[in-house]
């Protein structure tokens, strides 16, 4: 009824917030559901729109690694609660000694939009006109195809970056100058791949040695003697970062020449 009537819908294609930073498999339900009685013919257009984002801080991160443990207990209301106070309480010492800083950028991209019609025009069918396996297929190429885009608008962020070089090695201890020479590069490396990086534009060292800061600030990189690592027990919410865009290190480069 939404969807005929041409109400906006914001719709999680994952099913579901990611619980490891990554991309994941579409679910296909809600969107055979917008389009099983479809007739391009005749109906309001469904238009679909990839919205791709990053942030540089998810409050309930080590949650959503702790949901990926089958064998971790359930958090009972008193842990909730008294981690709930001491993140306020040490928030509220932070300001009062000058150190607290913001959680970084929450950044968005919105990708070319995806004609129900037209899609339906240029491959030759209709969906209300499919059998209910042959039409969860084609869902699922459609599914997959804005996925895809998605992937491609992912903004890359300063923490996913920095979290990036600290996994490179783990066990090596590096010096700031060698952690934002190493962000340096891989910028370039990631821009050449038609990668969208977001840096201060005013100074896009200081967005660096921010989110950093952060990172220290978290206990997810310990320092000793002027020398960075990463943390051994952080492992696994740095790679909640560093996944949001790893896709982008394993994509080839953006071709320039021309045919």
């Amino acid at each position: 009824m939404s969807t005929k009537e041409g109400v906006c819908q914001a719709v999680f294609l994952e099913g579901r917030l990611s619980r490891d930073g990554r991309l994941q498999q579409p679910k296909l339900g809600f969107v055979d559901y917008m389009l099983r009685n479809f007739k391009p013919e005749k109906d309001r257009d469904i238009v679909f729109i990839p919205v791709g984002l990053n942030y540089d801080r998810t409050l309930e991160d080590r949650t959503l690694l702790r949901a990926l443990d089958p064998t971790a207990k359930k958090r009972s209301i008193f842990f909730v609660t008294r981690t709930t106070i001491w993140f306020i309480c040490r928030n509220l010492w932070l300001m009062a000694r000058n150190k607290w800083q913001r959680f970084g950028y929450a950044c968005v991209n919105f990708g070319p939009p995806i004609s129900a019609q037209e899609y339906c025009r240029e491959h030759d069918f209709t969906f209300n006109r499919l059998d209910r396996k042959n039409r969860f297929l084609e869902v699922e190429k459609l599914c997959k195809g804005l996925m895809a885009s998605i992937e491609q608008i992912v903004p890359v962020l300063p923490v996913s970056l920095v979290a990036t070089v600290f996994l490179e090695d783990p066990e090596e201890w590096l010096s700031e100058f060698d952690v934002k020479a190493y962000v340096h590069r891989l910028i370039e490396e990631l821009q050449s791949k038609g990668a969208r990086v977001y840096l201060s534009k005013r100074s896009g060292e200081h967005t660096i040695t921010t989110a950093l800061n952060m990172l220290k600030l978290r206990r997810l990189v310990v320092e000793s003697d002027g020398l960075l690592r990463a943390e051994r027990e952080a492992l696994g919410v740095l790679s909640y970062y560093a996944n949001a865009i790893d896709h982008w290190r394993h994509h080839q480069p953006t071709s320039t020449s021309e045919d």
